[in-house]
């Protein structure tokens, strides 16, 4: 638990800037993250808490690279796997950003096989339920429709975006419906090139999420944002 108090003050204290990010890393915080997850790795309280804040750190694209560590990505692979959803989806998050990256920049600085993570990041969100609701709070979902810029040859990455945004819309509605159009998530989805591969990972999941999203688009555009309300 006071392990838990330290992390969430630390989470409190640093911003989403890349000077904080900055500072966090270079007070090697990443190196304390894998210690806290080896020392108590059934404090899902504690999970929780580290793997926001190294989101956090994940959203600015100067520091991702300090991320691309062989025990690091095997730590954040491992936890897709982890019985409670939100830990998946806290995991799930840092490795699309770090994904989205050049391939250079994961190949340069680690030997860990990016192939074997997105694989791994697929079939973890097919597993996942889109009615799932997170303690998870996004302010802007400007960094995850960054990630529909990424490659085309990253369908997992893709898939993650569209299901975020899918389940976003449903389970809350009436914050991320007028948000989505606020920020310009329907231009982008309507100009973004999904790869065909991205269906063959997950039909399922993948289909539904989209016509999730379509159909709440559709309502916005029709009946205006007081449909979401």
């Amino acid at each position: 638990m006071h392990c838990s108090l330290e992390w969430q003050k630390l989470k409190e204290g640093r911003g989403e800037s890349s000077n904080d990010g900055a500072m966090f890393i270079e007070k090697s915080g990443v190196y304390l993250f894998l210690f806290c997850l080896k020392a108590f790795p059934f404090d899902t309280q504690l999970l929780l808490i580290m793997l926001r804040l190294l989101g956090n750190v994940a959203e600015v694209k100067e520091l991702r690279c300090h991320l691309v560590s062989g025990e690091c990505l095997t730590a954040l692979s491992q936890l897709l796997n982890h019985k409670n959803l939100e830990v998946s989806y806290s995991a799930s998050r840092i490795i699309s950003l770090i994904a989205s990256e050049e391939p250079e920049t994961w190949f340069y600085q680690t030997s860990f096989p990016r192939f074997k993570v997105l694989k791994q990041l697929g079939e973890a969100i097919d597993r996942w339920n889109l009615d799932a609701k997170f303690v998870t709070n996004y302010r802007s979902l400007k960094p995850i429709l960054q990630l529909l810029r990424c490659p085309e040859d990253i369908p997992e990455v893709q898939l993650w975006v569209v299901w975020t945004l899918a389940n976003l819309t449903n389970v809350n509605p009436a914050k991320y419906c007028p948000l989505l159009m606020e920020e310009g998530g329907i231009q982008m989805l309507c100009c973004s090139r999904f790869n065909s591969a991205t269906l063959k990972i997950s039909i399922g999941t993948l289909s539904v999420s989209v016509m999730r999203i379509g159909i709440i688009i559709f309502i916005i555009f029709l009946f205006g944002f007081q449909t979401c309300l």
